[in-house]
Protein backbone atom coordinates (compact mmCIF):
# COMPACT_ATOMS: atom_id res chain seq x y z
CA UNK A 1 0.00 0.00 0.00
CA UNK A 2 2.57 2.29 0.71
CA UNK A 3 4.44 1.64 -1.99
CA UNK A 4 1.89 2.19 -4.34
CA UNK A 5 0.86 5.74 -2.58
CA UNK A 6 3.99 6.29 -2.95
CA UNK A 7 4.09 6.03 -6.95
CA UNK A 8 1.30 8.00 -6.75
CA UNK A 9 2.75 10.56 -4.73
CA UNK A 10 5.92 10.66 -7.15
CA UNK A 11 3.79 10.74 -10.45
CA UNK A 12 1.73 13.81 -8.81
CA UNK A 13 5.20 15.51 -8.40
CA UNK A 14 6.06 14.84 -12.06
CA UNK A 15 2.68 15.86 -13.94
CA UNK A 16 3.08 19.13 -11.21
CA UNK A 17 6.66 19.78 -11.84
CA UNK A 18 6.15 18.87 -15.94
CA UNK A 19 2.89 21.74 -15.69
CA UNK A 20 4.51 24.47 -14.18
CA UNK A 21 7.72 24.05 -16.27
CA UNK A 22 5.52 24.06 -19.37
CA UNK A 23 3.78 27.58 -18.17
CA UNK A 24 7.02 29.04 -17.69
CA UNK A 25 8.43 28.14 -21.30
CA UNK A 26 5.16 29.26 -22.56
CA UNK A 27 5.22 32.88 -21.08
CA UNK A 28 9.35 33.37 -21.37
CA UNK A 29 8.44 32.45 -25.54
CA UNK A 30 5.18 34.60 -25.46
CA UNK A 31 7.41 37.71 -24.08
CA UNK A 32 10.66 37.07 -26.40
CA UNK A 33 8.62 37.77 -29.12
CA UNK A 34 7.80 41.02 -30.55
CA UNK A 35 4.44 42.38 -30.85
CA UNK A 36 3.58 43.15 -34.49
CA UNK A 37 4.14 46.34 -35.92
CA UNK A 38 2.50 48.55 -37.25
CA UNK A 39 3.71 50.19 -40.90
CA UNK A 40 3.54 54.03 -40.70
CA UNK A 41 2.44 54.36 -44.09
CA UNK A 42 0.80 51.73 -46.57
CA UNK A 43 1.75 52.19 -50.69
CA UNK A 44 -0.13 50.12 -53.15
CA UNK A 45 -1.63 51.10 -56.41
CA UNK A 46 -5.39 49.99 -55.56
CA UNK A 47 -7.42 48.87 -52.65
CA UNK A 48 -9.69 46.65 -52.60
CA UNK A 49 -12.91 45.97 -49.71
CA UNK A 50 -14.53 42.96 -50.07
CA UNK A 51 -17.95 41.24 -48.95
CA UNK A 52 -17.65 37.60 -47.04
CA UNK A 53 -18.46 36.22 -50.63
CA UNK A 54 -15.42 37.85 -52.05
CA UNK A 55 -17.01 40.46 -54.44
CA UNK A 56 -15.45 43.86 -54.20
CA UNK A 57 -17.67 46.60 -52.57
CA UNK A 58 -15.29 49.55 -52.32
CA UNK A 59 -12.30 50.46 -54.31
CA UNK A 60 -9.77 53.06 -54.23
CA UNK A 61 -7.76 53.76 -56.66
CA UNK A 62 -5.27 56.39 -57.25
CA UNK A 63 -7.89 59.06 -58.43
CA UNK A 64 -11.12 57.23 -56.97
CA UNK A 65 -13.14 56.03 -54.31
CA UNK A 66 -15.48 54.00 -55.65
CA UNK A 67 -18.76 52.26 -54.06
CA UNK A 68 -20.03 49.03 -55.80
CA UNK A 69 -23.53 47.76 -55.79
CA UNK A 70 -24.05 43.58 -55.16
CA UNK A 71 -24.23 44.00 -59.27
CA UNK A 72 -21.24 45.24 -59.37
CA UNK A 73 -21.72 48.61 -60.75
CA UNK A 74 -20.54 51.59 -59.19
CA UNK A 75 -23.29 53.63 -56.97
CA UNK A 76 -20.95 56.43 -55.21
CA UNK A 77 -17.92 57.77 -56.50
CA UNK A 78 -15.36 60.60 -54.89
CA UNK A 79 -13.58 60.85 -57.65
CA UNK A 80 -10.65 63.41 -59.90
CA UNK A 81 -11.88 64.28 -63.21
CA UNK A 82 -10.35 66.81 -66.16
CA UNK A 83 -7.33 68.53 -64.62
CA UNK A 84 -7.55 67.02 -61.02
CA UNK A 85 -11.15 68.61 -60.11
CA UNK A 86 -13.12 66.82 -58.10
CA UNK A 87 -16.64 65.27 -58.21
CA UNK A 88 -18.73 63.80 -55.86
CA UNK A 89 -21.89 61.32 -57.66
CA UNK A 90 -24.21 59.02 -57.13
CA UNK A 91 -25.89 56.30 -59.65
CA UNK A 92 -28.96 53.93 -59.04
CA UNK A 93 -29.81 50.93 -61.53
CA UNK A 94 -31.20 53.02 -64.35
CA UNK A 95 -28.99 55.86 -64.30
CA UNK A 96 -24.85 56.26 -63.63
CA UNK A 97 -25.02 60.47 -62.94
CA UNK A 98 -28.28 60.61 -61.35
CA UNK A 99 -26.68 63.17 -58.96
CA UNK A 100 -23.57 65.00 -59.26
CA UNK A 101 -21.61 67.30 -57.10
CA UNK A 102 -18.60 69.29 -58.01
CA UNK A 103 -16.67 69.93 -61.38
CA UNK A 104 -18.88 69.66 -64.59
CA UNK A 105 -16.88 69.00 -67.21
CA UNK A 106 -18.13 69.30 -70.53
CA UNK A 107 -18.19 66.48 -73.51
CA UNK A 108 -15.09 68.03 -75.32
CA UNK A 109 -12.96 69.52 -72.14
CA UNK A 110 -10.62 72.00 -72.49
CA UNK A 111 -7.93 73.95 -69.93
CA UNK A 112 -10.19 76.83 -69.60
CA UNK A 113 -13.19 74.45 -68.18
CA UNK A 114 -14.13 75.71 -64.51
CA UNK A 115 -18.14 75.30 -64.51
CA UNK A 116 -19.06 73.87 -61.19
CA UNK A 117 -22.27 72.73 -59.51
CA UNK A 118 -24.63 70.76 -58.50
CA UNK A 119 -27.24 68.67 -60.81
CA UNK A 120 -29.72 65.75 -60.35
CA UNK A 121 -31.42 64.69 -63.23
CA UNK A 122 -35.04 62.93 -63.78
CA UNK A 123 -35.21 58.64 -63.44
CA UNK A 124 -35.11 58.37 -66.91
CA UNK A 125 -31.76 60.17 -67.37
CA UNK A 126 -32.49 62.56 -69.95
CA UNK A 127 -32.44 65.97 -68.35
CA UNK A 128 -31.47 67.65 -65.03
CA UNK A 129 -34.53 68.52 -63.31
CA UNK A 130 -32.83 70.38 -60.77
CA UNK A 131 -29.45 71.98 -60.94
CA UNK A 132 -27.65 74.69 -60.08
CA UNK A 133 -24.06 75.32 -62.03
CA UNK A 134 -22.08 78.11 -62.79
CA UNK A 135 -21.14 79.17 -66.28
CA UNK A 136 -18.71 81.47 -68.16
CA UNK A 137 -16.43 79.93 -65.95
CA UNK A 138 -17.57 80.55 -63.00
CA UNK A 139 -18.68 84.28 -63.48
CA UNK A 140 -21.82 83.55 -63.63
CA UNK A 141 -24.93 80.93 -62.25
CA UNK A 142 -28.04 79.05 -63.42
CA UNK A 143 -30.63 77.38 -61.56
CA UNK A 144 -32.15 74.90 -63.93
CA UNK A 145 -35.41 73.73 -62.27
CA UNK A 146 -37.77 71.16 -64.75
CA UNK A 147 -41.37 69.64 -64.35
CA UNK A 148 -43.40 67.32 -66.98
CA UNK A 149 -44.10 70.87 -68.71
CA UNK A 150 -40.52 71.87 -69.29
CA UNK A 151 -38.12 73.43 -67.83
CA UNK A 152 -37.70 76.91 -66.21
CA UNK A 153 -34.50 79.04 -66.33
CA UNK A 154 -33.65 81.50 -63.45
CA UNK A 155 -30.07 83.24 -63.65
CA UNK A 156 -28.65 84.26 -60.65
CA UNK A 157 -28.01 88.23 -60.22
Amino acid sequence: MIKRLSKYLAFSALAIAAGFFGGVLAELSRASSSPRRIPVSVRAKRFEVVDDGGKVVTELTGGALNLFDGAGKIRATLRLEYNDNGVLAFSDRKWDGRATFGFLGTDTPSQTDDDWGLVIHNPEGRMPIASLTTTDNGWRGWLHVASRKGIRNISAP
